[in-house]
């Protein structure tokens, strides 16, 4: 019926805040998450909507079939609030305080990544054709705010100090410590 009718493209007419308590029919959640997603892949990142946006639609009928896509939008707003808590950059120079910062705060991001990416692997079990380019734009916005810019602002500071940099490279790198470990010979 929802073919039929054109009802996504009609949906997708009217603002997203009057479709938020909106439950009838499944192609609510496209129109909401195509609006959001767009605005990721263009770097407009309206954390408070999407915040709003998950929680209302988490109590609904159809949410269930596209609650990874809301989980991972939701896991860009955690990313997006801690980039502008740290927007300064990081400046510890000490092994030890970096490690301490990261256990205490830091890792904030290394969870938000990975719930992104656990979240965007089982969407991929479902297809969703108006969602499934979208959602691998965010993906690449999410590897830029990550690998651009926490990762290299954690691992640039810490050149000098060779003990600082083995921690940082051994927390944040995809590589296997023991390949970052000097050789013997």
């Amino acid at each position: 019926m929802e073919e039929e009718l054109n009802l996504y493209k009609r949906f997708k007419k009217i603002d997203i805040s009057y479709l938020a308590e909106t439950e009838c029919f499944p192609c609510i959640n496209e129109c909401i998450l195509t609006e959001i997603m767009t605005e990721i892949g263009d770097h407009i990142f309206r954390v408070e909507v999407i915040e709003a946006m998950v929680e209302k639609r988490r109590t609904m009928v159809w949410y269930d079939r596209v609650a990874n896509h809301y989980d991972g939008i939701l896991q860009v707003a955690n990313m997006q609030v801690f980039f502008q808590e740290h927007s300064n950059g990081f400046h510890t120079v000490e092994a030890k305080q970096v490690w301490k910062e990261y256990t205490e705060e830091y890792y904030k991001m290394d969870t938000y990544y990975r719930m992104y990416h656990g979240a965007f692997a089982k969407s991929l079990t479902i297809s969703y054709p108006l969602l499934d380019d979208l959602y691998k734009h965010v993906t690449e916005v999410v590897e830029g705010l990550y690998k651009n810019w926490f990762f290299n602002s954690l691992s640039s500071f810490s050149s000098g100090d060779t003990n600082l940099r083995f921690l940082c490279l051994s927390l944040f790198s995809p590589v296997p410590t023991r390949a970052l470990l000097p050789s013997k010979e």
